[in-house]
């Protein structure tokens, strides 16, 4: 696949976007109660009670990726899937790490996959091609003239050779594009934690942003994938499988087997197609954040 044409963010989210009827949608104004607390070093967004409050009542029609209704007592007939309320139940927030000093840019614009980000800026032709359908080695800065520079964060966990050995059904363009297009967030803090602490990024400050869970699923039920590995790393000592079936929708995700064989991390990862535009009303907080010193 070549290069995604290039087309305004706002034409690319609403193709992506899932109507959920029945929702009570936060006005722009509510999503604005949050306040932003200065501790230290980091600084902190948080959302006022009340909206938090209005958030986890909201009333949700689930509807499945193919626009049938999901029973909130289990997705069809199917009782192996993953239902949302499980899910929730157990992951009720969600974390993502973002380069230092980007909340502004997410604040305005949402949080971003690199496809959406590369639209926004109207990034195309052979400077697109490396960013988002090949090895990022490094982390790389893009410009606009409207909305000033972003970085695309580098894919250092990531290792090549070892990806070409892994990946079953994909060549290693389709599988840096299928990434890339999506947003991705960590079901729990030990894998947060994880990450800030891999050797690429341990001396470095991030924007963690925290998210409320329901919120998330409340915007972008039918647009959730799960995987059951970190997708965007490769270990040279046992690298796990990976291609066209690493993501899974909820109703395709086998959560009571997860279970059974993985009950402490039944999921690994959870990505949203695309963008979440509406990402303010889900913030529980932002904070700047580095790996925890390690225990002498």
């Amino acid at each position: 696949m070549g290069p995604v044409a290039e087309i305004s963010f706002d034409q690319r989210s609403d193709r992506h976007r899932l109507d959920l009827r029945g929702l009570s949608r936060q006005s722009e104004s509510e999503c604005q109660a949050g306040r932003a607390v200065d501790r230290g070093d980091a600084s902190f967004h948080r959302l006022g009670r009340a909206c938090c409050r209005r958030t986890r009542e909201l009333n949700l029609e689930r509807v499945s990726p193919n626009g049938q209704p999901l029973s909130i007592d289990g997705l069809g007939s199917n009782a192996d899937v993953v239902n949302p309320d499980d899910f929730i139940e157990r992951y009720p927030r969600l974390w993502h790490m973002a380069e230092e000093g980007s909340w502004p840019l997410i604040e305005e614009h949402g949080l971003l996959s690199t496809t959406a980000l590369l639209d926004l800026f109207e990034i195309g032709g052979e400077r697109r091609f490396p960013l988002e359908s090949a090895h990022r080695r490094r982390s790389e800065t893009i410009e606009h003239p409207v909305y000033g520079s972003a970085v695309i964060r580098d894919q250092k966990p990531m290792n090549e050779i070892t990806l070409g050995k892994c990946l079953l059904d994909m060549t290693a363009r389709e599988w840096f594009e299928n990434l890339n297009r999506r947003v991705f967030f960590w079901p729990s803090e030990e894998r947060l934690e994880r990450m800030l602490a891999a050797g690429a990024y341990k001396t470095r400050s991030h924007t963690v942003l925290t998210i409320d869970t329901l919120a998330l699923f409340g915007e972008h039920l039918g647009e959730i994938a799960l995987s059951t590995i970190n997708s965007g790393a490769t270990f040279p000592m046992g690298a796990a499988p990976r291609g066209s079936d690493t993501f899974r929708r909820l109703p395709d995700f086998p959560w009571d087997e997860r279970l059974s064989t993985h009950r402490h991390e039944p999921a690994a990862e959870l990505a949203v197609d695309y963008s979440v535009p509406r990402v303010v009303g889900m913030v529980a907080d932002v904070t700047r954040r580095k790996a925890k010193p390690k225990a002498r």
